[in-house]
């Protein structure tokens, strides 16, 4: 059994939080799902507000919107799930009904995941739809502020140097060598190599330019023997 006192265990590596281009797609499918509830609901203080659902069903026949309404928010439940989540928006609600017997516990639902299952009982049809619009205002407004950050990232130099100096570990990624501990390690040891060859790189370029004499047959002899090691 792992020791009660130990931190406990978390990954190398951390993947950026997602970037311009990203955070809009992420944004515009939160708002698309926003909009296809009240257009599902109907609700007429909120109606008004929607995107007309010729813009939110684009090449599909006006004869099966109503159809394609549900079937488009369940393909984007996930999405917008995982991205309120990774925003710090909570997604979650407890609720208990005002005719359960006496110490019944609230149960708890997901106000995304559960959309369609949410308790709609009579007298409260309103509650969950209010729920899940001031849960979406949330995490819009949420996701809207870290793309105004990101797109200053665009034209900031050094997001563009974090950007090169994990790129090694982008790759990895990609490769599928993550994901272990074991793994992880070993990739950290080839990562602290070539950020030490990139230095080198950096180093000796700055030397030519300033004019100084490099002991190269030194210099190559060091650099084998540091990757040996």
């Amino acid at each position: 059994m792992p020791n009660e006192t130990s931190p406990p265990s978390r990954p190398l590596f951390y993947r950026p939080s997602p970037g311009f281009w990203r955070t809009r797609y992420i944004l515009k499918q939160a708002r698309k799902f926003q909009d296809l509830i009240r257009h599902k609901e109907r609700w007429a203080s909120d109606i008004d507000l929607a995107q007309p659902l010729k813009k939110l069903l684009p090449g599909v026949p006006e004869a099966l919107w109503i159809q394609s309404i549900d079937l488009e928010i369940s393909k984007g439940q996930r999405l917008v799930h995982w991205a309120l989540n990774h925003f710090g928006v909570p997604t979650s609600t407890l609720y208990k009904d005002r005719y359960a017997p006496e110490g019944e516990k609230p149960r708890q639902y997901d106000l995304v995941l559960d959309y369609f299952r949410l308790p709609r009982v009579s007298g409260e049809t309103h509650a969950p739809f209010e729920a899940v619009m001031s849960m979406m205002n949330q995490g819009i407004g949420v996701i809207e502020m870290h793309k105004r950050q990101t797109a200053w990232n665009l034209i900031n130099p050094i997001s563009w140097m974090a950007f090169l100096i994990r790129l090694p570990i982008t790759v990895m990624e990609r490769a599928g060598f993550m994901g272990h501990e074991r793994t992880e390690e070993l990739m950290l040891g080839a990562y602290a190599k070539f950020m030490r060859f990139v230095m080198a790189i950096i180093l000796i370029f700055a030397a030519v330019r300033l004019g100084i004499k490099i002991p190269w047959q030194e210099l190559f002899v060091k650099y084998i023997e540091s990757m040996l090691k």
